[in-house]
């Protein structure tokens, strides 16, 4: 499902569970919801919804081209999971897309010779960085669905993948299966993990299948664009395998911090992690500014505060995804 409110997109799958679909068709006023055609669209959203109105793909291809707004500084709404409250829809703006974008083309060089994996639900933030990116250098793309969880290594190896975006229990799951065997993955050159915490041990694992992989630990909340700090993983014998692999050093255009300390990276500070720069956001649906218990305005910028636990030291910033 698609739906379209002043120029930009709320991505929603089929496979959110409906009370949350049901929750965000309430919440917004939506001129236009697109029906894509394997969604199973319920017969009593037209009468339960009437301040949107909905669209099948049929309807949609017979309607006219219109020109994009410029005065439209939003790239697309992506709604929080509501894990700790009411889901909130975070705008983001073609800015920090483009920030977003430019920093990993940067860092992690794809070119347009590279294979994508595409993983995660467009729900989900870290699909932008599975679309926009090969979209920058002209890469290819290849869609993977929940149907094929059972088969992903060989399908890793089939299509010849270069450049890898999981969350980390993806390689904890192949593990379990047994697909991550010496030298199954003999094409990848980069692989990402973000979204949750990556432990030591599963990253030698996929090192091991994966052998000319370099691997990144990336790092960021939707509010802040899919990611805003990596850390290049080496293997280390001297690591428990439980141990958690650090975030890193913040992206260009990023600043990280500790609670309120202007001490930004000093060596031993820990508390709640502070996101500030180009790519955190500006407020949420509709039109709501950023708000005091998500956000701190400190002469005149907006940091973002995680409510995650932040250490910084040599490696840069360790974090761990579970509310302070």
């Amino acid at each position: 499902m698609l739906a379209r409110s002043t120029g930009f997109d709320l991505l929603v799958t089929r496979d959110q569970e409906r009370a949350l679909l049901q929750i965000l068709l309430a919440q917004n006023e939506l001129p236009l919801v697109i029906i894509l055609s394997d969604c199973d669209l319920s017969p009593d959203w037209c009468r339960d919804y009437p301040q949107h109105r909905f669209l099948g793909m049929d309807e949609l291809a017979a309607l006219p081209v219109v020109e994009p707004r410029s005065d439209n500084p939003h790239a697309y709404l992506m709604f929080t999971s509501g894990s700790t409250g009411t889901p909130k829809g975070v705008e983001v703006s073609h800015a920090n897309v483009v920030r977003y974008v430019e920093n990993t083309v940067a860092l992690y060089q794809p070119s347009h010779n590279d294979r994508f994996s595409q993983l995660a639900p467009l729900s989900f933030d870290f699909s932008v960085h599975d679309l926009f990116v090969p979209w920058a250098v002209g890469a290819s793309t290849h869609v993977f669905d929940s149907s094929q969880s059972m088969a992903l290594g060989r399908l890793i190896d089939e299509k010849r993948l270069t450049f890898w975006a999981s969350v980390p229990s993806t390689a904890l799951w192949l593990k379990r299966l047994r697909q991550l065997t010496p030298g199954a993955f003999p094409h990848l050159r980069q692989s990402l993990f973000c979204g949750e915490p990556l432990l030591h041990g599963a990253a030698d694992s996929w090192q091991e299948a994966a052998p000319h992989s370099r691997i990144d630990n990336i790092y960021g909340p939707t509010e802040a664009t899919v990611a805003v700090c990596g850390y290049h993983w080496k293997s280390d014998p001297s690591l428990a395998a439980g141990a958690v692999v650090p975030i890193g050093r913040p992206y260009p255009g990023t600043v990280l911090k500790i609670g309120r300390s202007r001490q930004d990276g000093q060596s031993g500070h820990e508390g709640e992690l502070w996101i500030g720069g180009e790519q955190v956001v500006q407020g949420y649906w509709p039109g709501l500014p950023v708000q005091a218990d998500n956000f701190v305005i400190e002469n005149g910028e907006a940091w973002y505060r995680t409510g995650d636990w932040g250490h910084s030291g040599f490696r840069g910033v360790s974090a761990f995804s579970w509310p302070l």
